[in-house]
């Protein structure tokens, strides 16, 4: 995860605007699923435990 952050830094500092759009849609495509797992997740684990 942090190499897209970095990676989009020095896309916006050299000026490079349409990578650093693909590497912030990345990253913000690949965020929402680590949260839509850990939600899964979660619900899976309180219905194992009932």
């Amino acid at each position: 995860m942090s190499a897209f952050g970095t990676a989009l830094r020095y896309a916006k500092a050299l000026g490079f605007d349409a990578i650093a759009e693909k590497l912030q849609r990345t990253d913000e495509s690949y965020n929402a699923e680590n949260k839509l797992d850990k939600l899964a997740d979660s619900r899976l684990n309180e219905k194992a435990i009932r």
